[in-house]
Order: structure tokens, then C-alpha cells, then sequence
């Protein structure tokens, strides 16, 4: 018998058998004590003992003798293996924590002379009395209830790829029946079986309803045409108001999920015959008339504005041209440069560190015993870690050696100077480097990227004629074109090298274990070195940052240095942070770089190519900037000349910021020139050399004398050979990419007058005075 089959379901259960208060008391005590486990999970695993075997706590009773008897049979349990299967270590953690907490609570407890010696005394106090605990727990469990235990079985769903995720169907077992949650829960894992990712958003929203309205609906509701009716009608209004307008959610978004719920429980549930048929013929289905990419990803930031969000930047839905060049070619392109940068920077180090424990290894000399072979010898810290990095590299972990050496340099100490992955966030960087330099992968693609097949032979990472492919599957793409081979570069090949030889040991070890994780690219060690895991996508969302909270202000204090974005404005930024982010941002800017949606198509590894791919990551304010304006400077420029044509211009100017330039420039070169100024005669004093034989409003004119020529090329030679480490201005982005295509433009046509106007303005130009103009002021 094992009552907590899933621990991840716990945070779905609620406490009923321990008082508020009591709970309160407890978990503040255990966090208090320990630092090896979350406090909510120990008690919610009591909670689950004292459920199935009848015995309710309250705040008073903590002290009572009830309460000691209570705990020595708890820790029986859990050592018994009755309350939750877990590695040795994990469990002595939970029974420890346990342990401490409640003994510092209530004086009748189990304990040594002294109760609160250091923790490897304590715990050994626990495995010596180990079996005492376990007769306490044998001595009750007779009263263990075969219908409550069931009730903790978690409710486990599995997806196609084998992940879990669980069903909050804890109020519909305690209020409806048990009988009737255990079977929706057996069709509903049978049938999401063939989805290689369940989402279970809306089913354990549904089911919250029906326990919050259990005074209105009850089993026999299902097999009533007329109350199934009303039920799922009244279930599709609220699940839209509140998705609607508490989360702000897109329209289009919400119609996806809903319908999505929808067609899996008629399918499942009426199409079988198992629930009736609702008196209307149907559960409600909403017509998603108009769906495009205009409107998803849309919500309100902090100020009530609504946003897109798609990329690492928010962009706003309405902006002015200013606001959006602004974004184009600075924001989204900054913050994409700050990550990148962290990325470069944790990549590195960790690659460093690991090179540096391979050496310290060389230098030590590994033991098998600590008694034998270290005896009373404290060795120096320098000689130390070499003792235990050769340690490490004979015997794959350095347990026991921890213990005597804890108090100068403990397990995290030495995974840190040996280079090792010690959670998943170590190889984040890795992950947000290839997925920019290689946008068509994606989160999953990597996640689930086997470096072997089953057989163990290397297929997901091999040389073909001097290239290295990587190679993996997205779920997303049709059965045959599922696979996905990416062509490397010598960059992102180097970078692979390294996470293969970064994640050996873990490898290393599981292969020993004979545990399939081995095959997966991202590996990484998890709670010291006691598991090791498949590494987990990057995110420091608001519950993340909640249940990580070490992790989140490492990552944090690591991105200040890139950025000077600081307080809530760096938080919001964080949240934003993803691989999917990352890899928009990236596509996005090869949008902006090429004008080539077939471009951006083909470096997201899209097989298809189309304008609303573009409107997924823009909103229509910036694509309507991006065409009217923008891209018809690549289109169709149309060279004009001015009067003002003198090499002393810039000198004279003296523009003071990037602003000023900006606005001297917009008003002096960039002109929409009506079509009535245009005649079927050349204009001799606006000396037009050539226009567009199409619709003439749409064309940009640029006025080109040799000072304007030389402000921009000036600008432009600044920006090709600015400091790498600071951040390039939009505005500035903006016009070196507007010279450098009028000077294409007058180099590839036949106007000798233009051609001249540009060597001689090539021959004037000063990109020192723009120097201090182009740098972004903020990040």
C-alpha cells in the first residue's frame, strides 16, 4: 500500500483533518527547521495520514500526548514506505523536517538526551529507532479506510510524451460520490491518451464548479437531459466571463480553449452514452468567426494598456510612428541583446568551472572510505575539492565525504566549483543561445531532444560531411514532417559540444542506473546530487517566482549586470522571459533585417509562409508602420536632391542627441511627396531624377545633398563600428540601415550627379561626432 502515489497532486488537496490554525503552526515550524524541503508538502502528506486513518488536529491538541502518538506513527508510515515511495535521502529529509518541527512543538515527542543536536546526530537517532517508529504505524494501521486511500490517488492524466498532470477532482469524489469521480477520471485519462500534452485548464475549472455548486447539480444531474443542459450552459458563461474579464484573456484564446474542452467531453462522455445527451443536442460550442492572429497573445500591462505578447518586449496594439520605430529597431532588439549577453556570460562560466574541475581532479586522489583512506586528515581547502573532484570523477558523487566536510564546503560548493549542472537553470543559457541563433527550435524540441535512440546509438546530434546536424520532433507539424533537422553552425556546434560534455556525468550515472533519461541531450542533477532529471524549460513566472525564490534572485542578480532596467521594470521584464519569447524576438528581427516574411518563415521552420505569421508576433499598428514606411525603402526608393549641399553641414549642426538627429533628418531627407507636385516633366528645381511608375502616395522620397549624405553615412559608420558590449538607439538602427540603402540605391543606378554627390560626401564623413549620439540612454 502506498497512499500518495503523485506528490505533485498534493497542492490540489485540502486540509479537513488538520484545523487551519494547526496547519498554520506546523508548516511555520517546519520552514522554520529545515532547509531541504517545502513545508506545504510534509503537512499536506500528514493531512493524507491523518485522513485515512481517522484523526483530526487541532491547534490545542498539537501539545496533547495524542499529538506525539501521532507523529511516531507518521514517521513509521513514511519509513514503512506506506505514505510515499521516495529515494532514501528525500525520505529522511521529510521525516527529519517532520520530525524537528514537531518535537519543538509538543514535549511528549520520541528524542535523544539532547533533542536539537546538529542534523547528522538527529537523524541518526531517527534510523536507529527506525524500527520503533514503524511498530507504532503497524500498531494503528488496521484503521486505514480502503475508500480514502483512494481518494489520494492524485488523479493522474498522461499525456502521449509521457508527462503527468492531474485532475482537481478532489471536491467531485467527496461531494458527488467516489464512484463517479473514479470513472470520469478513468474515460478522461483513457482518451487523453493520443494528446502528446493535455491541457487541463478548463477540466479542473469545470470541476471547481461543480463542487462550488454542489447545492444546484449532483451525479444524477448527468443523466438528465434538461440539468446537463442547464449545467454546461451555466458553466460556458461563467468559465467566460471570468476568463474574459478577471484574466483579461483574448477572445479568440478563450473560444480555442472552451471548444477544445468541448468536442473532448462529447466525444468522451455523450457520443459514448456514458452522461445523456443535453435537451439543446449538444455541450455549447462557440463559432470562433474571424480568428486571427490580430488578436492573440493580448492583454493589459500595469497601466490598463493593452499589449502584445508574443515577444521578450510588450508591444503595444495602438502607437504612434514614433513609438513603433522606436520598437522596431530599438526595444525589441535590446532585449533580446540583454539575454543574450547573460546567456554568453553563464554559458561561459559554467563551461570554465567544468574545464577547471577536470583539472582539480587531476591534482587529488579519490577514496572509497573515509575512515580508511582520510582518518583524521582535514586537508587544506584547496586540497580538498581535488580530493573530492577525483572522488567525484571515480565514483560519480562524493556521498558521505559531504557530511565530514560540510561545515567548509558543503555538496552545493563542490557541484559549483567542479562545473556540474546542478538544476535545469544552469543550462538555460545553452538553450536561449541555440534558440537564437537557430529560431526554428523551439522548448519542446529541446526538451525532448534524445542525443541517443533506444538502442544507444547517437542520432540526435551527428557530422554529415563536415556539418553537424541537430535533430529532434514538434508536436506541432504533420506526422511527416515532425522531424526536424537543423543544420548547425560552427557557433552553435561548439555550444552542444559543450552541454554533451557538461551533462556527462549525469549521463554518466543514469546509464549506470540503467535509467532511459540518459538518451536526452539536457540533463541535469536535481537536489545535490541525489536525482538526476530531465531538464525543464526556462520560466519565472509569478508562481515560479513564488516556489523559487533562491533561483529567481540568482537569475536576477546575473541580469542586472546586462541591463539597466531596475525594481518592478526589471521584474516585468523577467516574467517575460521564455523560450518561446526568445525565439519570436529572434524571428522578428530577421523579419526586420530581411523584409522577408518567407525569410522569417523559413528560420522559424515553418513549412508555410504567410502574412498572418507575421500579425502572430505584431500587432496591426506596427505592420501598417512596418509597409507604409518602412519597407519601401527596401521597395522603392526614389532618390531626390536638394539645395542644400554642403560638406560643413554636420560641423555646423552640432546635434547635441540622437533625438535631435532624428527629428533633423525626418524633416530635411525623408519626404512623402504628393502626386500632385510630381508633373510628366522633371521638376528642374527639386531636380526629381526618377520616380515610381506606381501609385505615388505610397512612395518614400528621400531629399539627398551632400550634407544630409554625409550626416547619414557618418551615422552609419558609427553604428558598424560601435562597442559591442553597449546598446544601439532605435532612431540610430533606423537611419544607418536608411543609408546603407540609399547608398546601395545611387551605387547600383546610372546617375552620374548622385554618384558624385556620394564620393564626395564619403570623402567628409566624421563618425566621431556621432559617437556619443548613437547609444541608448536606457535599456
Amino acid at each position: 500500500m502506498t497512499i500518495i502515489k503523485y506528490n505533485k497532486s498534493l497542492k490540489y488537496y485540502p486540509h479537513k483533518y488538520i484545523k487551519p490554525e494547526a496547519v498554520e503552526r506546523l508548516v511555520s515550524k517546519v520552514r522554520t527547521e529545515n532547509h531541504y524541503i517545502r513545508p506545504t508538502i510534509v503537512i499536506k502528506m500528514f493531512e493524507a495520514f491523518c485522513d485515512v486513518t481517522a484523526n483530526k488536529v487541532s491547534y490545542d491538541g498539537l501539545k496533547h500526548q495524542d499529538f506525539a502518538n501521532l507523529t511516531h506513527s507518521f514517521i513509521g508510515a513514511l519509513f514503512s514506505g506506506d505514505i510515499i515511495k521516495s529515494d532514501a535521502d528525500t525520505l529522511i529529509n521529510y521525516i527529519d523536517a517532520f520530525y524537528v518541527a514537531a518535537g519543538q512543538i509538543n514535549q511528549y515527542v520520541m528524542r535523544d538526551k539532547k533533542f536539537k543536536p546538529d542534523t547528522c546526530t538527529r537523524r541518526r537517532y531517527l534510523k536507529d529507532n527506525k524500527d520503533k517508529f514503524i511498530a507504532k504505524w503497524v500498531s494503528i494501521k488496521f484503521l486505514v479506510l480502503p475508500e480514502r486511500v483512494n481518494y489520494w490517488c492524485g488523479f493522474p492524466i498522461m499525456g502521449r510524451k509521457g508527462g503527468i498532470s492531474y485532475l482537481e477532482m478532489q471536491g467531485v469524489f467527496e461531494e458527488f460520490s467516489p464512484k463517479f469521480a473514479q470513472n470520469t477520471h478513468k474515460l478522461i485519462a483513457e482518451n487523453m491518451l493520443k494528446y502528446a500534452r493535455p491541457k487541463l485548464i478548463v477540466f479542473n475549472k469545470f470541476f471547481r464548479y461543480l463542487t462550488v455548486n454542489k447545492h444546484i447539480y449532483n451525479k444524477s444531474s448527468f443523466y438528465d437531459s434538461h440539468k446537463i443542459d442547464l449545467l454546461f450552459k451555466n458553466f460556458c458563461r461563467d468559465f467566460f466571463l471570468d476568463e474574459l474579464i478577471k484574466n483579461n484573456r483574448g477572445k479568440h484564446n478563450v473560444i480555442g480553449d472552451w471548444n477544445a474542452f468541448s468536442v473532448f467531453m462529447t466525444d468522451t462522455f455523450i457520443t459514448s452514452g456514458y452522461w445523456v445527451t443535453p435537451i439543446s443536442g449538444k455541450i455549447p460550442h462557440i463559432v470562433n468567426e474571424g480568428i486571427n492572429a490580430l488578436e492573440t497573445h493580448i492583454i493589459k500591462d500595469k497601466d490598463g494598456i493593452e499589449v502584445k505578447r508574443k515577444l521578450l518586449t510588450d508591444v503595444p496594439i495602438q502607437v504612434t510612428d514614433e513609438e513603433a520605430l522606436n520598437l522596431l529597431f530599438g526595444d525589441i532588439a535590446t532585449e533580446l541583446k540583454i539575454i543574450k549577453s547573460w546567456a554568453q556570460a553563464q554559458s561561459n562560466d559554467l563551461y570554465q568551472r567544468h574545464l577547471h574541475g577536470k583539472e582539480l581532479a587531476l591534482k587529488g586522489t579519490s577514496f572509497t572510505s573515509i575512515k580508511k583512506d582520510f582518518g583524521r586528515i582535514a586537508p587544506k581547502d584547496d586540497e580538498l575539492i581535488c580530493h573530492l573532484a577525483a572522488t567525484f570523477k571515480e565514483r560519480g558523487h562524493t556521498k558521505g565525504f559531504n557530511f565530514r566536510f560540510q561545515q567548509r564546503m558543503n555538496v552545493t560548493d563542490i557541484m559549483y566549483q567542479l562545473g556540474l549542472p546542478q538544476n535545469s537553470n544552469d543550462l538555460d543559457p545553452y538553450k536561449v543561445l541555440l534558440t537564437i541563433e537557430h529560431p526554428e527550435i523551439t522548448a519542446e524540441y529541446l526538451k525532448d531532444l534524445e542525443l541517443y535512440d533506444k538502442k544507444g546509438n547517437l542520432v540526435g546530434f551527428v557530422e554529415i560531411d563536415g556539418v553537424y546536424w541537430l535533430t529532434s520532433y514538434k508536436d506541432r507539424r504533420t506526422p511527416n514532417h515532425a522531424e526536424q533537422p537543423i543544420k548547425l553552425s560552427d557557433k552553435t556546434t561548439q555550444l552542444v559540444k559543450e552541454v554533451i560534455e557538461i551533462t556527462e556525468p549525469v549521463r554518466r550515472i543514469l546509464k549506470s542506473e540503467n535509467n532511459d533519461l540518459y538518451r536526452y541531450l539536457f540533463v541535469n542533477f536535481s537536489g545535490g546530487m541525489k536525482k538526476k532529471v530531465k531538464s525543464s524549460n526556462i520560466t519565472y513566472n509569478k508562481s515560479q517566482k513564488e516556489r523559487k525564490v533562491a533561483a529567481y534572485n540568482r537569475f536576477r542578480n546575473q541580469l542586472i549586470e546586462f541591463t539597466d532596467k531596475r525594481g518592478e521594470d526589471l521584474d516585468r521584464f523577467i516574467c517575460r522571459i521564455s523560450l518561446s519569447k526568445i525565439r519570436a524576438s529572434a524571428a522578428v528581427l530577421i523579419y526586420l533585417e530581411t523584409n522577408s516574411i518567407q525569410e522569417m518563415s523559413k528560420a522559424l521552420g515553418h513549412t508555410n509562409s504567410t502574412r498572418d505569421q507575421l500579425r502572430e508576433y505584431l500587432p496591426e499598428p506596427i505592420l501598417a508602420f512596418f509597409q507604409s514606411r518602412w519597407v519601401r525603402i527596401f521597395q522603392k526608393a526614389i532618390i531626390c536632391e536638394s539645395m542644400k549641399d554642403s560638406e560643413y553641414l554636420l560641423k555646423a549642426t552640432m546635434f547635441e542627441s540622437m533625438i535631435d538627429l532624428h527629428e533633423f533628418l525626418t524633416n530635411h531627407a525623408l519626404k512623402n511627396i504628393p502626386s500632385s507636385v510630381i508633373s510628366n516633366r522633371v521638376d528642374n528645381n527639386q531636380k526629381i531624377e526618377r520616380r515610381s511608375k506606381s501609385n505615388d502616395e505610397s512612395q518614400i522620397y528621400f531629399s539627398v545633398d551632400k550634407g544630409i549624405l554625409i550626416a547619414l553615412i557618418s551615422l552609419e559608420s558609427a553604428v558598424k563600428s560601435s562597442h559591442k558590449n553597449k546598446t544601439i538607439s532605435g532612431y540610430a538602427k533606423y537611419w544607418s540601415k536608411v543609408s546603407e540603402l540609399i547608398t546601395k540605391e545611387i551605387e547600383r543606378g546610372n546617375n552620374r550627379n548622385l554618384k558624385s554627390k556620394l564620393s564626395e560626401a564619403q570623402a567628409h564623413i566624421d563618425p566621431e561626432s556621432m559617437d556619443k549620439l548613437i547609444y541608448a540612454t536606457t535599456s
